[in-house]
């Protein structure tokens, strides 16, 4: 009894105690979860205001995105707008530019005409004029190698061989192979003394002999040694273009002016002229033509009086070339020279002074002038109209009596 007294005793003094604990145990755990449920009042109001900020951000963000979307689209309207523009004005300058181009293509016709037109004034100037046309030609940056050569020659006509020296210089400057214009500056060098004549004839007669068809270098060639009066070298010269081209009319030609100088007998001149009218007849040589032929040959026969044969070869060239001035002055020289139809001469040296070659037309107005003074025309009776109606009722020109 004693010892359940003493239990008893115990577990009243135990109880409360065991009370007590549970209290405060329930407290630990109540207090825990109070800061436990505080803390994660906490957090979830950090989280809230954080998804708030967030989410505050992201409607900021939201508003300046559609701005600069909306800024986008009005920058690619204003880029189309540029666009278009742009492509308008691409449109524009093409017109532009094409009309440019025309303009460009214009001038550099003109530009390409000025060599042109210096030696057409050139041509039919004055001396002082058309050498200030030449040396204007000259310095041309443009011009081409024959333009330059076309100058040389025209500047030689007029006796102006330094000018025509630097122009042929020019010309082979552009085209080293231009033989026509190397065999024309070979020829105004030795005019000029910078060539001696031995040098001048061989070099020019191994220039044409290396091109046996180029009548223009070979007529250079055979110039020089007329020049020099050195007809060895040109008989030499002929001879070997024709062992290798006999149809030259250049070299036939020449080859009986060489003939005569040197005293070979008129039948072996004759003949070589002959060659050579039976080369232009064939039409073998097309820079050749009869009048040069004619010329010289007629001016043989001449000095043989020789003047019915004169007569044929000229009425020859004539029913070829009707209207060629060069072969009416020749004819009238012939008539003049014979004694005989002298209104014949007359209305060929009338018809000659009419011709478009100004050279020409000078000669035979100065043989006319010439003619009219030695002979009294009203007291033969004769009058232009009368004897282009006695020489021919036709109106055409004269063929020559036989």
């Amino acid at each position: 009894m004693e010892f359940v007294a003493a239990q008893g005793t115990n577990w009243a003094l135990v109880g409360p105690l065991i009370g007590a604990a549970v209290a405060a145990v329930g407290l630990f755990f109540a207090e825990r979860h109070r800061k436990r449920e505080s803390v994660q009042t906490v957090v979830d109001r950090a989280v809230d205001a954080r998804i708030g900020q967030v989410f505050r951000e992201f409607s900021e963000y939201e508003a300046s995105a559609r701005g600069a979307l909306e800024s986008a689209k009005g920058m690619e309207r204003q880029l189309e707008q540029r666009l278009e523009a742009s492509q308008s004005l691409t449109t524009r300058l093409d017109e532009l530019l094409g009309s440019a181009d025309e303009v460009v293509s214009t001038l550099e016709d003109s530009k390409a005409m000025i060599p042109a037109l210096l030696l057409e004034h050139a041509k039919e100037a004055d001396v002082p004029t058309a050498l200030g046309y030449l040396s204007s030609l000259a310095n041309s940056p443009i011009a081409t190698s024959t333009e330059f050569e076309r100058g040389g020659d025209i500047a030689f006509k007029k006796k102006s061989y330094e000018l025509s020296m630097k122009l042929y210089e020019r010309a082979i400057e552009i085209i080293p192979q231009n033989a026509t214009a190397e065999a024309s500056l070979i020829r105004t060098r030795a005019r000029l003394g910078k060539t001696s004549l031995q040098d001048a004839v061989k070099e020019i007669s191994s220039l044409a002999l290396a091109h046996p068809n180029n009548s223009t270098v070979l007529s250079e060639a055979c110039n020089t040694c007329m020049d020099f009066e050195d007809y060895g070298a040109l008989r030499d010269l002929c001879e070997g273009i024709l062992d290798l081209t006999s149809r030259s009319v250049t070299a036939w030609r020449c080859l009986a002016i060489a003939r005569n100088d040197l005293g070979y007998p008129a039948d072996e001149v004759k003949a070589a002229y002959e060659r050579a009218l039976e080369s232009v007849r064939a039409g073998f040589d097309e820079s050749s033509d009869i009048a040069h032929t004619a010329k010289s040959y007629v001016n043989f026969l001449k000095d043989q009086r020789d003047f019915d044969k004169a007569r044929e070869i000229i009425r020859r060239g004539l029913e070829a070339d009707p209207g060629l001035a060069i072969l009416l002055i020749l004819l009238a020289d012939v008539e003049v020279a014979s004694g005989g139809d002298i209104g014949l001469a007359l209305w060929c040296y009338q018809e000659a002074a009419n011709s478009e070659d100004a050279s020409e037309s000078l000669i035979a107005t100065t043989r006319l002038q010439d003619l009219s003074r030695r002979a009294d025309l009203e007291a033969m009776g004769i009058i232009p109209s009368m004897v282009t109606a006695a020489i021919n009722p036709q109106g055409g020109p004269p063929t020559a009596a036989a």
